[in-house]
């Protein structure tokens, strides 16, 4: 007679591999933790561009044209400022008409007054003033000189800078606005 062995159970192999199902499983998790990464990412990356790199841009700009209106001369009602370096009338030279520190303008970047508006292109060259925006423009600059309540020595002068689109196209439009008041040195 034959010797019968038991059935015995089916022991786990810890060398026996992975199964197909296994991997999948595996492999879509891991799909869908990265695809929540990568939204975080381009985030995070839009967040750098728009306040890392355009905002310290339209601050910039907007230093830039505040050392130029402030080197004018306190009473100077002509030069052009849209132009840099700024243009001002002499005996022998003809400039553009300007406002110079006239008391004028507006610092709302949506709402340019002609001679207190210039634009720059991407790269911050300067492509001149007036209200009608050339084709490369993608700063633009604004500037407001109040005269003050406390008498006619004293002017305060704002400067607006704001790109012309923001990286991913939402939010807020990065702009920076400066102001200072100047007195009158005599």
């Amino acid at each position: 007679m034959k010797h019968q062995t038991p059935c015995r159970a089916r022991q786990w192999n810890p060398e026996a591999g992975v199964t197909l199902l296994e991997t999948a499983i595996a492999l879509s998790v891991l799909f869908i933790v990265s695809a929540g990464l990568m939204s975080l990412a381009t985030v995070a990356i839009v967040n750098s561009e728009n306040q890392g790199h355009l905002l310290a841009r339209t601050n910039e700009y907007a230093q830039d044209k505040m050392e130029q209106i402030v080197n004018l001369q306190f009473n100077d009602l002509v030069s052009d400022t849209t132009v840099f370096p700024t243009c001002t009338p002499t005996a022998t030279t003809v400039c553009a008409p300007g406002s110079g520190l006239a008391v004028g303008g507006s610092a709302d970047p949506t709402a340019a007054v002609n001679l207190y508006v210039d634009y720059l292109d991407r790269d911050g060259n300067p492509l001149g003033g007036g209200v009608v925006r050339p084709n490369n423009w993608f700063y633009v600059r604004v500037w407001q000189i109040d005269g003050l309540n406390a008498g006619p020595t004293l002017k305060r002068i704002t400067i607006s800078v704001q790109t012309g689109s923001s990286a991913g196209m939402r939010g807020e439009i990065p702009t920076s606005t400066l102001s200072m008041v100047r007195a009158d040195p005599w």
